[in-house]
């Protein structure tokens, strides 16, 4: 079984053949805790990839078990993007986080921005509407504009990501690995997925939580060590401690 929101054409396509196979496809459907507990109990896997926190975590009471997150907003806007498009655009915004625009068509793009805890705005929307009219963007209305929880990898314990208990496996947000210099956690989230269905096909899940962390292990360091600095020489030194495994 397979729960989505917001299918694009190129998500209908392959899911039209999962279908075809067998599989239960069901489109903007809530899920409560209570259903949570049904699927874990009928299904052999749950792939968990409802963000930070994560379903499980509020179904199991411990979403306090992640740690460090951005916020972001984001909106679809449309607007002329043909200088743009098919490319993409990051521009750092002088704080650990970004401003961006992520054209799906040379008219519409997925405009946002956001920052960690400690560089948050007192206005969201004032701050993306400010962003949007540097880099001439168009400005989104705030009904339309979404807020998000992105972790900072890693912002869950590695061996969390699993839970075979509840025969549940997190991936992407869910399993806190963005990247805690920018917030990115598509590449992430694509490959926590690959890995799950690889080791899963392989009845080797219980090496998730290793595989997953080794993994990403070379860019958590990476992004930490860049942050300690950019936010040492903005602020004039801080204290900072670290370990890995």
């Amino acid at each position: 079984m397979i729960l989505a929101d917001r299918l694009t054409e190129s998500h209908t396509v392959g899911f039209e053949q999962l279908s075809e196979k067998g599989v239960d496809i069901h489109e903007n459907q809530s899920i409560t805790r209570t259903d949570f507990h049904e699927f874990t109990d009928e299904y052999d896997l749950v792939v968990d990839a409802t963000g930070q926190p994560s379903l499980s975590s509020k179904a199991l009471g411990t979403t306090n078990e992640y740690s460090g997150y951005m916020v972001a907003l984001n909106s679809d806007v449309e607007g002329d993007f043909t200088e743009l498009y098919p490319n993409s655009r990051i521009i750092l915004e002088n704080y650990t986080g970004y401003s961006w625009a992520f054209p799906k068509t040379s008219q519409r793009a997925n405009v946002g921005i956001g920052w960690t805890v400690s560089d948050r705005p007192n206005d969201y929307m004032k701050a993306l509407r400010e962003a949007c009219e540097r880099n001439g963007w168009p400005v989104p209305s705030q009904e339309r504009t979404n807020v998000a929880i992105i972790p900072e990898g890693p912002s869950l314990d590695p061996d969390r990501t699993h839970l075979p208990e509840h025969s549940v496996v997190r991936v992407g947000d869910a399993a806190g690995i963005a990247n805690r210099l920018t917030g990115k956690g598509i590449s992430q989230a694509v490959e926590s997925g690959f890995l799950a269905a690889e080791l899963a096909n392989r009845s080797q899940l219980h090496n998730y939580p290793d595989r997953l962390y080794q993994r990403m292990k070379t860019e958590y360091i990476f992004a930490t060590v860049v942050r300690y600095f950019l936010e040492t020489n903005r602020r004039g030194g801080t204290d900072f401690h670290w370990s890995w495994s």
